[in-house]
């Protein structure tokens, strides 16, 4: 290759990085969605933990008229896109600092499993980090030029990762302790005030549509406990386990994904060779950089990953709350440390094959639930009461195949929680003694369930099995899912003691 080229190459491996990775993510969207990633698909209503992300599933729905399963692709589409774009962001603040290898660091960010993970579903954890990174590219730019033209961008584009998801705070907060720590300028820091300003304003006007205190209106959602803040042991488990998780799938449900599929196993090894050849490398031939003259980029960068970090760990070490930890440890790594370049190849590739093989390609191909087959069982029930292992899953996948009109004859039993999701076991037990003495039938799909270890599991157990034992039941039906038959049971009274 030639010098010429070679300048081309590296001028645009950025680029290059955020447009694989970009077709990677529009080729393998997940065919296995969240409930959450349904919801939305539906249309939710606005909320203030993800403003924006809200607002754009709605004017799709609305200015477009699409159904929610158009929605739900078109989502994944648009997450992928951002996720190139996100990557891209990253390289050239890679590049900024001068770093070495640029296109393979990039790629390492790319092909991180919490990267990779969102940008193929329909979540709100891409497009904020996106913009959090196109900021950060600003304020880099801001402390190498010393132009505010850039810190005005720079707080642009955090206000709107900051609406795309409250989360993003924190990156703005490391952002304005970074300005603060730089001594100069300090006019400059009504610039962060006034976008604060600004999205205070944007949240009170769609408090005052949801005719809603502010404060009470910006922290809802954890005052209605969907966002687990329950500091414990349990903070420090998760979070070890999803950091590295952020980085390569570690989940029971791989040897189920990887089943029956040769050539998965052979890519799934083959990242295991890459691996290990990896670490031997960084192990043997990692050196420290003199990183003295990037100590502002590694002061940002260092506070950014803590205040994230921190706040994933608050949340019982929430996966989603760690999909930008990769990148910037990355960063960090890159200033702190002299990496070869063969470590790098080896690594990449090897993350890229693992998180491809175990999760991305299977659960892009693969039905992990049957849930086609699940409703229709279900429907089948008529007038009932049926107790579902995962009753809000299944409602949205229901609403959103109703709504697109691919379930004809919308008939459905009541759809109630699993003893271990219930808030009140007792009051499980009553309900359903008092709809058998009015003669209803229930029904449930939680004993004997194929369970797969996760961190549900993990935190709550499992507690359906336990709860059943009291009731004679009898099995009705049943079906086959990855993981195994789930049984459809009827209960026909309580034991006698």
């Amino acid at each position: 290759m030639t010098r010429s080229l070679q300048d081309i190459g590296m001028r645009y491996s950025p680029l290059w990085a955020g447009l694989i990775c970009t077709v990677l993510y529009l080729f393998f969207p997940t065919n296995n969605s969240t409930s959450d990633a349904y919801g939305y698909a539906m249309g939710a209503e606005i909320g203030p933990h993800h403003l924006l992300f809200d607002l754009l599933t709605q004017w799709l729905r609305t200015t477009w008229h699409l159904t929610p399963l158009q929605i739900l692709a078109g989502m994944k589409g648009i997450n992928a896109i951002a996720g190139g774009i996100a990557i891209i962001c990253a390289g050239n603040i890679l590049k900024k600092m001068e770093i070495p290898f640029v296109f393979w660091n990039s790629m390492l960010c790319g092909v991180s499993f919490g990267m990779m993970r969102f940008a193929t579903e329909n979540e709100a954890y891409i497009l904020p980090l996106a913009f959090a990174l196109a900021a950060t590219y600003s304020y880099v730019q801001y402390l190498i030029q010393d132009n505010g033209i850039h810190i005005i961008l720079t707080w642009i584009c955090i206000a709107v990762a900051i609406l795309f998801h409250q989360s993003y705070i924190f990156w703005a907060l490391g952002i304005f302790i970074s300005m603060v720590l730089q001594k100069k300028h300090f006019s400059r820091l009504l610039i962060p005030v006034i976008a604060a300003i600004g999205v205070i304003l944007f949240y009170t006007f769609f408090a005052q549509k949801q005719q809603q205190q502010l404060a009470h209106w910006v922290v809802q959602d954890a005052q209605e406990g969907l966002v687990d803040l329950s500091p414990g042991i349990e903070n420090f488990k998760f979070t070890a386990i999803n950091v590295v998780r952020s980085f390569i799938q570690i989940h029971g449900n791989i040897p189920i994904l990887l089943q029956g599929s040769f050539y998965l196993w052979i890519l799934a090894a083959i990242s295991v060779v890459f691996l290990i050849i990896s670490v031997g490398i960084l192990v043997t031939r990692t050196k420290l950089n003199n990183y003295s003259i990037n100590k502002h980029f590694l002061h940002l960068f260092i506070w950014i990953f803590l205040l994230h970090l921190g706040f994933a760990w608050f949340s019982v070490g929430n996966a989603e709350f760690m999909v930008m930890l990769p990148t910037i440890l990355v960063f960090i790594i890159d200033i702190v440390f002299s990496v070869k370049r063969m470590a790098l190849v080896f690594l990449t590739l090897g993350m890229a094959l693992w998180n491809l093989s175990a999760s991305t390609i299977p659960l892009s191909t693969k039905d992990l639930n049957n849930r086609s087959t699940e409703v229709q069982k279900v429907q089948g029930l008529g007038d009932a009461i049926f107790i579902s292992h995962h009753r809000v899953e299944l409602e949205n996948y229901i609403a959103v195949h109703e709504s697109s009109g691919t379930i004809k004859n919308p008939s459905f039993p009541l759809l109630l929680k699993s003893p271990a999701d219930a808030e009140n076991e007792d009051d499980l037990s009553q309900f359903i003694a008092l709809q058998q003495l009015a003669g209803k039938g229930i029904y449930s799909d939680c004993i004997h369930y194929p369970e797969i270890q996760n961190r549900k599991n993990m935190l709550g157990g499992n507690k359906n099995d336990a709860f059943f034992q009291q009731y004679n039941t009898n099995v009705v039906d049943s079906f086959p899912t990855l993981a195994g038959w789930v049984y459809i049971s009827r209960l026909e009274g309580k034991k006698n003691p």
